[in-house]
């Protein structure tokens, strides 16, 4: 699929719980640009239990964070 215009590959992150682990599902979607999130605030609502969307340039960065915050991640 193309992407054009202010599309981009994003990553999509859910979190929940699983017998008390911590774990977020990660699904890449093409979303608009303006529907990412920073990866500060990324952070701050996977905390607040919300579903979040990133940039594919900010995946890196949103792994380690997810990591230094101790939820696992697992890929759909």
């Amino acid at each position: 699929m193309a992407i054009a215009g202010s599309m981009t590959t994003a990553y999509r992150y859910a979190p929940h719980l699983d017998h008390g682990q911590r774990l977020v599902t990660c699904e890449r979607v093409t979303r608009p640009v303006s529907l990412c999130q920073p990866v500060d605030d990324a952070i701050k609502a996977l905390a607040a239990g919300e579903t979040v969307i990133v940039r594919g340039s900010d995946a890196a960065t949103m792994r380690e964070a997810i990591r230094r915050a101790e939820w696992e991640v697992r890929v759909r």
